[in-house]
């Protein structure tokens, strides 16, 4: 079985795969980080452990990591796949170019290949393998990122802004008074489908528009503008920030559940690939 997984800076998601399976996953799961604190990890990969063993009787043969965080944390990681599963995970980063498993390509367009996060070039690998089309990926997560593709998988650019969860954060966390009066004022019904009458609601309510006006101001320069046809979503808020769409705009959107895992498996694939060439060339 192939462990695949996907650390976030809140969560990290997880699923159990072998090639035959493909995207199709066999298991899959989901924790809060919680500091990345031992006990809390070695529990769950002692679970997913269990489950391979006791649901497939079989043992997790690789693990590969898409982890956006710093190498402190990466040696934690590294750590506690030597504990529980006794081999070290493949982490991978954005290179120059991705053949995809139709012969379609992928290119980076920044400079320094390494410098663009690993998360958004596996989403992008899982794009081309979804669509030999232009196309854009949105992830909605902790922040949300853009990325544009044109038809001949040379990478465009895109954005990167906070998330509505972060922008309140940051509001809670860097304005004095507004972290005060939220704290007085969090019990307060909301009189009002998107008017607050509390400083905690206004953040919550007015962070939640700027990020779905954000997206809809993606969606007409995307397809109206640039005439994509295909718009992916992923990530942990895009279900709620899609809902709050305008169904006009809701009709170019493609929902990916698990995008960066989708794209990591494909990664995975061809890592695999090349390193059997080159044992059959050595």
């Amino acid at each position: 079985m192939i462990l695949l997984i996907d650390i976030g800076n809140s969560r990290s998601k997880w699923v159990l795969t072998n090639e035959a399976s493909g995207i199709n996953w066999q298991a899959s799961g989901q924790w809060s980080n919680q500091g990345f604190s031992e006990a809390h990890w070695l529990a769950r990969f002692k679970a997913i452990k269990e489950t391979v063993s006791q649901e497939f009787e079989a043992k997790v043969e690789a693990i590969a990591i898409s982890c956006v965080a710093n190498e402190d944390v990466w040696k934690l990681l590294q750590n506690y796949c030597e504990q529980v599963f006794e081999m070290l995970p493949i982490l991978p980063q954005s290179s120059r170019e991705y053949r995809s498993q139709q012969g379609g390509r992928l290119f980076n367009s920044y400079k320094v290949t390494e410098a663009l996060g690993v998360d958004r070039w596996l989403a992008m690998i899982a794009g081309t393998e979804l669509t030999t089309q232009a196309f854009a990926v949105i992830d909605a997560g902790t922040a949300i990122t853009l990325d544009v593709i044109d038809s001949s998988g040379q990478h465009l650019g895109g954005h990167i802004i906070p998330g509505h969860r972060l922008m309140q954060s940051s509001l809670l966390g860097d304005t004095g008074r507004i972290a005060w009066s939220a704290q007085h004022n969090r019990d307060d019904q909301l009189d009002s489908e998107w008017l607050a009458t509390n400083t905690q609601q206004a953040i919550e309510q007015g962070t939640l528009c700027a990020s779905v006006a954000y997206l809809e101001h993606l969606i007409d320069k995307l397809c109206h503008q640039l005439q994509l046809d295909v718009v992916i979503v992923t990530g942990g808020d895009a279900e709620q920030l899609i809902s709050l769409l305008n169904t006009g705009f809701k009709k170019y959107l493609k929902y990916q559940k698990d995008l960066v895992l989708q794209g990591l498996f494909y990664w995975f694939l061809d890592n695999l690939t090349k390193k059997t060439a080159d044992k059959a060339n050595s």
